[in-house]
């Protein structure tokens, strides 16, 4: 616009007024009253526009910028994951792997607890076998009775034939040509009936041995049957009773379980990662964002990477990204930008020199000494500067409330950038062995604790003095039982009949069974104390003096002491990510200083939830300083034994742009920084911001090495 057409167009809009409106007018400007510098460029501040004087103004320059709208998401380097679990309920057993091993395809991960399933499965199996034995024993028998029987019957059968071949005339003529009874067919006739009868209760013996033995297999295939039906069952069920890795890799989360818990079909118990197998994750995106972005790659190394978007969950939103030279590595921080809007190299001026007046805007140019009122069309606005999009030329001096070049000055360079991290953890050891109530027989009443929770046990150490209330009743009719059966015994040994023989075994089998449950009921009710199985750190003891305990109940829990790890809570500060290493310092046995490094073995805030969510990361414990490293101190926290507060340094991020905090200027969330030209002009650049802390903001966009920057 020209400066006639300008003027012009001023006179139609107002009359001139007093040098003391344009001063107001002019203070109004510099002091950015009113100016609504957060607000978007269609929503200026309405003004009364008035000639210049010629008053004396702050300017600066139509100047090409890059304006960002764009957000950054704090993230890291992920590997594909698969988690696992039962597919029926079951009760945990023991650990397969740990927490931080590495894994084959097929390999176990979590067993189930299959105790009371093989004693079940080998009392099924007994039974069965003992049904086969008595029916074979029962069919091998009767089919040696029939044998004989039907032998014999055949040779009734014969005698009745021949009897029959030689059966005499009923009659016969005497002298006197009468037909009188035959005396020899009288004789026959006995004869006969005697042994048809013979041959008929012999059919009938076998009748009846054939029937039971038809009825006795009947109920034999149906006792087989059922059975042979559980046994497959439980059969079955212990082909499930093993979580395994479908793949190779490393044990990332793993549940910590007692055993016996019992564990939900689908709850996940642990976690294997393909650690060559990589993803970007970060905070929860929406789709919405993600389908309109006008830009969107991730930032790891001060190098930027192009993403595809792969899914989401409830937690995080997870990419794909193209990395040929096989730069990044599981765990490395990372900041997914997503630009929502961004302009480069356009024509802009600062966003509080732009006004509103009616449907137009207006900004004011110094021409010849003089403010000047000119229409202008914008485009984006990042809230510090707005795109020109007509009205103006590069190079021309608006009025605006303008910039000093400041005296603190420095060049911007590439440095490691890194997060000073302290948090709170506790020494875990998440192997368990349940140490259960050895008594079978009476009442077993606890006695008092001999020792404290997190002391060192060894194995077959006594933890808890008992008292064993035996049944003195059921001890001496066992032992009467015992002594008639011996007894009895001794009168058929004594007596040396062989039809005795089999009944000799049976009384001989059933009275060893009979002294060796007696047996374990004297044993039992001689218990004083129930002794640790292994050797660890006791963790629980929850039965009280004067406490009764019931048949295989929990006495006390020892953890293993060849395992254990660090629990960070993570909840309030979602800093760590797998392979992040920080220091732990204790004293040793000998009370001197030390220091370990222990390594995070989970995944990070976007990990997954099988172990403890994400609210908590895992780190090892080298296995080098576990017999000198003070795991236990008394407070006792669940499965937390000792505090421990391990630091170092996250997030670490390496050849980034380091800016000075006081350096950057931040408005409406935008960062922008004064650069300074080598003809000693400042030039406020926005950049795009990874992250910031007291000292330095991090660049991700829109500054480069060797850049002048200045700052009051």
């Amino acid at each position: 616009m020209k400066k006639s057409e300008g003027l012009s167009w001023m006179r139609m809009k107002s009359k001139y007024l007093v040098m003391a409106g344009i001063v107001g007018i002019m203070l109004a400007v510099l002091t950015g009253c009113g100016n609504g510098a957060e607000d978007s460029g269609n929503d200026r501040e309405e003004i009364e526009l008035h000639e210049p004087k010629g008053t004396a103004v702050n300017t600066e320059p139509v100047r090409r910028r890059n304006l960002y709208n764009a957000t950054v998401y704090e993230g890291a380097v992920y590997p594909y994951v698969e988690e696992y679990s039962f597919p029926v309920v079951q009760r945990f057993g023991s650990y397969g792997a740990l927490i931080g091993d590495t894994v084959q395809k097929g390999d176990i991960l979590v067993n189930a607890d299959e105790e009371a399933a093989l004693e079940k499965l080998k009392d099924l199996e007994e039974k069965l076998r003992e049904t086969e034995e008595e029916y074979t024993e029962f069919k091998t028998k009767k089919e040696e009775e029939l044998y004989i029987q039907n032998l014999e019957l055949e040779r009734l059968k014969g005698i009745v034939e021949n009897l029959e071949e030689d059966m005499p005339e009923e009659t016969v003529t005497d002298k006197d040509g009468k037909q009188i009874p035959n005396p020899d067919y009288a004789a026959w006739q006995s004869e006969y009936v005697r042994w048809e009868g013979e041959r008929s209760l012999k059919d009938y013996d076998i009748q009846v041995n054939e029937e039971a033995l038809r009825q006795h297999k009947e109920l034999y295939q149906l006792d087989y049957e059922y059975y042979n039906s559980q046994i497959q069952e439980l059969r079955a069920q212990r082909k499930d009773a093993r979580v395994v890795s479908q793949i190779s890799g490393v044990v990332v989360n793993m549940g910590y379980y007692i055993k016996g818990q019992m564990l939900a079909r689908g709850e996940a118990v642990a976690a294997v990662a393909d650690m060559e197998r990589k993803y970007i994750k970060c905070g929860s995106i929406a789709r919405r964002l993600l389908v309109n972005a006008a830009d969107l790659y991730v930032f790891v190394n001060g190098k930027r990477y192009e993403i595809q978007y792969e899914g989401s969950d409830r937690r995080s939103t997870t990419f794909t990204f193209s990395d040929e030279e096989n730069e990044l590595e599981v765990g490395d921080y990372a900041v997914v930008v997503l630009k929502t809007d961004y302009r480069e190299d356009v024509l802009t001026v600062p966003s509080d020199s732009v006004y509103q007046e009616g449907t137009a805007q207006v900004v004011y140019v110094l021409e010849e000494g003089q403010s000047i009122a000119r229409t202008v069309e914008t485009g984006m606005d990042d809230g510090m500067y707005v795109e020109i999009l007509s009205g103006l030329s590069e190079g021309e001096l608006v009025v605006s409330q303008g910039r000093r070049a400041g005296t603190e000055e420095a060049v911007l360079e590439r440095k490691t950038r890194q997060r000073a991290y302290t948090g709170t953890g506790y020494a875990i050891m998440p192997v368990t062995t349940v140490v259960s109530n050895p008594v079978e027989n009476g009442v077993v009443v606890s006695e008092g604790n001999l020792l404290r929770t997190n002391n060192h046990v060894s194995k077959g150490e006594a933890l808890m003095s008992v008292r064993v209330e035996a049944d003195e009743l059921d001890i001496a009719s066992r032992e009467t039982a015992l002594k008639r059966a011996e007894e009895r015994l001794a009168d058929l040994e004594a007596e040396g009949r062989e039809e005795d023989e089999e009944d000799i075994a049976k009384r001989r089998k059933s009275i060893e069974e009979q002294e060796k449950e007696l047996a374990e009921i004297r044993r039992d009710a001689g218990v004083t104390e129930i002794c640790s199985p292994v050797d660890g750190f006791l963790q629980y003891l929850p039965i009280e003096t004067g406490q009764t305990m019931e048949k295989g109940a929990m006495a006390a829990l020892v953890a293993d002491e060849g395992f254990a790890c660090l629990m960070v809570d993570i909840s309030e500060n979602r800093t760590l990510n797998y392979g992040d290493e920080l220091t732990i310092s204790y004293k040793d046995h000998n009370n001197a200083d030390q220091v370990t490094q222990c390594r995070v073995l989970t995944l990070g805030a976007c990990g997954q939830d099988c172990y403890m969510g994400s609210d908590v990361a895992l780190m090892s414990v080298p296995e080098e300083v576990l017999d000198e490293l003070p795991l236990t101190d008394g407070n006792v926290y669940g499965n937390q034994i000792r505090l421990y507060r391990p630091t170092g340094y996250v997030n670490r991020m390496e050849n980034v742009i380091l800016v000075p905090a006081e350096a950057v200027t931040v408005q409406s969330g935008r960062t922008y920084v004064d650069v300074m030209g080598e003809d000693g002009n400042v030039m406020p650049t926005a950049f795009l911001a990874g992250g910031s802390d007291r000292d330095y903001y991090w660049v991700v966009e829109g500054l480069t090495e060797g850049m002048k920057i200045c700052w009051e």
